[in-house]
């Protein structure tokens, strides 16, 4: 896909004709040389186009868009200043969705109509899929332009993480073992996203919050449990509700026993990188306790960790641990 190239000036010169063999140019083609008027024209051009072959026209046209304002919004590389709102939401990045489709919940269609989905499933085959041979060497480029475009407009700014472990799912309840939460004030950008899922194993379920109002009722009926059936659910619900509220992305990981070194790797189709980098962003993690008196499960989520540092330290633990094939820890 051509729009991962990198932004790099390769249409300048240092020769300069004599302003004595200059003809002077047509009015049409002076139009071009304002800014202001050639801003006005590219803002009306397909968003492929403009993120792809304007920008290669000329270094002034590659300027112009990575000046200007509204074109860098347009193209997602700009926060919009607009707030979320129950009533004024935001919109998805869809063309990184054409690309990297598991990680948007969405369905797209023919002239560019989509309709959200409850969730989506990140698993190595979805994105083998969708990573065929001919995008997943420009996608891998270091500087690649898709790393620094936001995932929304106005950018959703929160991630609450889930991660169920098998070897930890021994106390009956249907709750992830562990949760945190990271925020990123500027925005969440696909870099970041990409990074935090391809780095952590197991699959990931991605739910992005309700771009209508929210659709359930604080007192609709609640599903049903087995154990503290009110508890429980009340406890998903108000994570689905927070999400809602607070626009925040909800990754539920699930990781199971696997081989050692699962083909394909997950390497070939990320550059690996250090997520201790995400420590300024973790804003919680905790985990579960549970323990049954009585015959009543009883159990909370604790803290992890003295500080950051240690909590990310804790929350990568479990999160990209492996569990043995052959492991004897079923309950």
């Amino acid at each position: 896909m051509p729009f991962f190239i990198p932004f790099t000036g390769l249409f300048t010169t240092n020769h300069q004709p004599s302003s004595s063999l200059v003809k002077k140019k047509p009015a049409q083609e002076r139009v071009f040389e304002i800014a202001e008027l050639l801003e006005k024209i590219l803002s009306s051009v397909n968003k492929t186009e403009l993120l792809v072959n304007m920008q290669r026209v000329s270094k002034q046209w590659r300027d112009v868009i990575k000046g200007s304002p509204s074109l860098q919004k347009g193209l997602f590389f700009r926060a919009s200043p607009n707030s979320m709102t129950p009533y004024k939401r935001y919109i998805k990045n869809l063309k990184l969705a054409s690309v990297a489709l598991p990680f948007f919940s969405v369905y797209l269609f023919e002239r560019n109509d989509s309709e959200d989905r409850p969730f989506t499933h990140v698993w190595m085959r979805d994105i083998i899929w969708h990573f065929h041979s001919d995008i997943i060497k420009p996608w891998l480029f270091e500087d690649a332009s898709w790393r620094d475009m936001y995932v929304s407009q106005p950018p959703i700014k929160r991630i609450f993480w889930q991660i169920r472990r098998d070897d930890q799912m021994c106390h009956g309840l249907s709750l992830p073992t562990t949760i945190a939460e990271f925020e990123f004030p500027e925005g969440l950008r696909m870099g970041d996203y990409y990074d935090l899922i391809l780095g952590t194993r197991g699959r990931h379920q991605v739910s992005w919050p309700s771009t209508e109002k929210w659709p359930r009722g604080r007192n609709d009926p609640e599903p049903q449990s087995r154990i503290n059936p009110d508890s429980e659910a009340r406890w998903k619900e108000d994570v689905r509700s927070r999400a809602y509220k607070e626009h925040a992305i909800v990754v539920e990981q699930h990781i199971v026993a696997e081989e050692a070194n699962p083909k394909p790797s997950r390497d070939e189709y990320w550059n690996p990188k250090d997520l201790r980098k995400y420590q300024p962003n973790l804003r919680m993690v905790k985990e579960l306790e549970a323990k049954k008196t009585d015959g009543v499960m009883n159990w909370g989520y604790k803290w992890l960790g003295k500080d950051s540092a240690s909590g990310m330290k804790m929350f990568l633990h479990r999160a990209q641990k492996w569990i043995p094939e052959l492991d004897d820890y079923y309950c």
